[in-house]
């Protein structure tokens, strides 16, 4: 396959996670670190498009069930799970305070948002994860 084709599933899974990361900005607009959050993910979005998709989307696969198979119970273990494991194995250190900050705060939003709006948002990871899939057979890790 050409080049092209793996570049349009970067820029979706991008324009999709500056979705989630604007509106979660806007859910929080009085607080700093979740702007300062927000302007990180976009300045790294701009400088290094496929950053974002090969740091987030093995963690997407990993989870590739859960997210396909959306029933109450895989919500509730999401919005519950601390998800520390992940943190401590996948995130640099200076970073993991500010990841530890940011995913309650993600749920505490998802949890106030309705049944529609939460759906939207899991068509989006849906996207996401189907971008990332895309992404790496189109692209695999040994051609990068």
């Amino acid at each position: 396959m050409s080049g092209p084709q793996w570049r349009d599933h970067v820029e979706r899974f991008n324009r999709n996670l500056r979705i989630l990361s604007r509106d979660l900005n806007k859910r929080y607009p009085n607080d700093p670190t979740m702007y300062r959050a927000h302007q990180r993910t976009v300045l790294v979005i701009d400088t290094n498009p496929t950053f974002v998709i090969e740091q987030v989307g093995p963690y997407l696969a990993r989870y590739s069930n859960e997210i396909c198979n959306y029933t109450p119970e895989v919500e509730r273990f999401f919005l519950e799970n601390p998800f520390d494991t992940e943190l401590k194995a996948g995130v640099v250190a200076e970073k993991v305070d500010l990841v530890s900050y940011v995913i309650p705060k993600v749920k505490e939003s998802a949890m106030r948002e309705t049944r529609e709006v939460r759906e939207r948002y899991r068509q989006i990871v849906l996207e996401l994860l189907d971008d990332y899939l895309e992404y790496t057979e189109f692209f695999p890790p040994q051609a990068r």
